[in-house]
């Protein structure tokens, strides 16, 4: 399968998040392919709820790891903030998809959406990955 989102520069080097980020992408792959066959496709939605649930348990579980180290606590608070802004665009595009009257094109492309999330995420993760592997290194 040819990986539009996973590439292994992307890895944090903290098994469990890195497996989540590996399972996200996998599911990006096949919600992006379902998505392309159209909004009456039935996999569409059954693929976007795995997919809403496996971004919602990730980040709990990030948070929680997180938590856990001497990140400062603003910064964590906007690493979260960042989790809820991904979710609600995530949701917001979906909705306006889903919503597109029977026969006409939906408004919006969820791959690029699935772009921007997952762009977003390793954005984000991998500043905190090199935080983290600075403080350690400091320490």
């Amino acid at each position: 399968m040819k990986r539009r989102f996973w590439k292994e520069d992307y890895r944090l080097g903290i098994d469990e998040l890195d497996e989540d980020h590996i399972a996200i992408c996998d599911i990006m792959e096949r919600f992006v392919d379902a998505a392309g066959k159209g909004p009456d496709n039935p996999d569409v939605k059954a693929i976007f709820r795995e997919l809403h649930g496996m971004l919602d348990e990730h980040f709990k579980t990030e948070q929680r790891y997180l938590s856990k180290t001497p990140i400062p606590e603003d910064d964590l608070r906007n690493h979260i903030d960042g989790h809820l802004d991904v979710l609600y665009t995530f949701e917001h595009e979906f909705s306006k998809w889903e919503e597109a009257p029977e026969g006409t094109a939906p408004s919006g492309d969820l791959s690029k959406v699935c772009t921007w999330v997952w762009t977003e995420l390793a954005r984000a993760d991998m500043e905190i990955g090199r935080r983290l592997r600075a403080l350690r290194e400091g320490a």
